[in-house]
């Protein structure tokens, strides 16, 4: 499996304004409890998709955390919520922990309330559901079923926009007020700044089960069933597999009574899609499979 150490990472200059400007205020503390936060919100979003069976390529840390763009509409809706909520979730479980630290060690306290707050607010600011926070990933997963994907990207986009709107005249009258609140200023420039610079470039590369057969094979892997009409591509038979399990799919044919046709292992689908169009029929494939063997 590939390791965290071999993907592309770039710093959003934002984030280092950011961090600059608090370490020449004097606040190094915050600085080191948001590098710890957004750390494990990194490794929680790289960990998680790997689970599922995506390779992540790059890593894009932002003022927010990891941002990580993806080919979404490859994803199954449930896989892209999961990934998504999984690592503020864990922001506000840490933060959960060291609330819990205080009351059996007070003593812990003057060392760990930054860092604690720190994860909080990481959290829960990542749960606004709009692109691209994890909120507003998990929200286009949930409302392309609904809506389809363009559309879906595009209101949670104007979500963001109106919030960095908000909260840009916010920063203003406080700064005309004499109650400047540099944090709102900041998160206001990002919010406005990535609903209109969203990219559409995939981080996200689904692998294919023969990548790692051998290694879920050795260790062991769960298998299960898919049950599809004859009529389906080998491209959409094959999205319903994930790489972290062995798929096989049971073709039935497309008319009452349903008779089953015969199966398919993942391994052959992907063996398929190698040398037969993406849009073959799965009944078509199986008066081919013998050419197929789907070794690794």
């Amino acid at each position: 499996m590939a390791g965290i150490g071999g993907i592309k990472k770039e710093i959003s200059p934002v984030l280092l304004f950011a961090m600059a400007l608090a370490l020449g205020l004097g606040r190094w503390q915050t600085v080191t409890a948001y590098i710890i936060s957004v750390s494990l919100h990194e490794l929680t979003h790289f960990f998680t998709a790997e689970k599922l069976g995506y390779r992540c390529t790059e890593l894009k840390i932002g003022l927010t955390g990891a941002v990580l763009y993806g080919d979404f509409e490859a994803l199954p809706p449930k896989d892209e919520v999961a990934i998504a909520l999984s690592a503020p979730l864990m922001n506000i479980g840490a933060g959960l922990v060291f609330t819990a630290l205080w009351w059996m060690i007070p003593e812990s306290y003057i060392y760990t309330d930054i860092l604690t707050n720190v994860n909080y607010a990481f959290g829960l600011i990542n749960l606004l559901p709009f692109y691209p926070l994890d909120g507003g990933r998990a929200a286009v997963a949930l409302l392309s079923e609904r809506l389809g994907h363009k559309k879906s990207l595009k209101v949670t986009a104007a979500a963001g926009g109106i919030v960095g709107a908000a909260g840009g005249v916010a920063f203003f009258i406080g700064a005309l007020t004499g109650k400047l609140n540099i944090t709102l200023g900041i998160f206001s420039l990002y919010a406005s700044v990535s609903a209109v610079g969203i990219k559409k470039e995939s981080v996200y590369t689904r692998l294919m089960f023969s990548d790692v057969a051998g290694w879920r094979l050795n260790r062991g892997t769960s298998v299960y069933f898919v049950a599809m009409n004859g009529k389906k591509s080998i491209f959409d038979a094959h999205k319903k597999c994930r790489s972290n399990k062995l798929c096989i799919i049971k073709v039935y044919s497309d008319r009452f009574p349903y008779e089953p046709l015969g199966e398919v292992s993942v391994m052959q689908l992907e063996e398929a899609l190698i040398s037969l169009p993406s849009d073959t029929q799965l009944k078509d494939l199986l008066k081919e499979k013998s050419k197929f063997t789907g070794k690794i």
